[in-house]
């Protein structure tokens, strides 16, 4: 399943059918944030190839769906979300091979890719507004008392 869209979509489309892969692979396009549930629950893993991204959230929602992770070094949230063997792997995306030898590590070990699940859902908790609301309170409790 490769849900979003890009300029490369008519290549992929192409390169499906070329395969034969149109019973395998499937193309949904863009989703909306509302509309990623259904395929995060049916998901195994979630995959952010992207080449360039100031942050990724999708990443996060995909981490509070309790998958684990695979984020291209080129996301802006892969140095404070991904903990490489943990909870997901970082890949470089000019480097097919790695992403390649990633997505075989993950779906060849269910338990281990579930017990990343878990870690990533708990890893994202650190992110919610709530932690967020609180490391702030402390931070003016501190500026006050100095």
């Amino acid at each position: 399943m490769l849900c979003g869209d890009g300029e490369l979509r008519p290549q992929i489309e192409q390169q499906i059918q070329a395969l034969e892969l149109n019973d395998r692979v499937h193309l949904p396009g863009f989703l909306q944030q509302n509309e990623l549930m259904p395929y995060f629950a049916h998901a195994n893993c979630f995959i952010h190839a992207s080449y360039q991204e100031q942050w990724g959230l999708v990443v996060n929602e995909a981490m509070a769906a309790g998958l684990p992770i695979l984020v291209s070094n080129r996301c802006g949230c892969f140095e404070d979300l991904v903990i490489e063997g943990v909870n997901g792997w970082g890949f470089d995306p000019d480097r097919v091979e790695q992403m390649q030898q990633l997505m075989s590590k993950m779906s060849s070990n269910e338990n281990q890719a579930k017990t990343m699940g878990s870690a990533a859902l708990a890893h994202i908790q650190n992110f919610s507004p709530t932690y967020f609301a609180q490391g702030l309170h402390k931070a003016v409790e501190y500026a006050l008392k100095a």
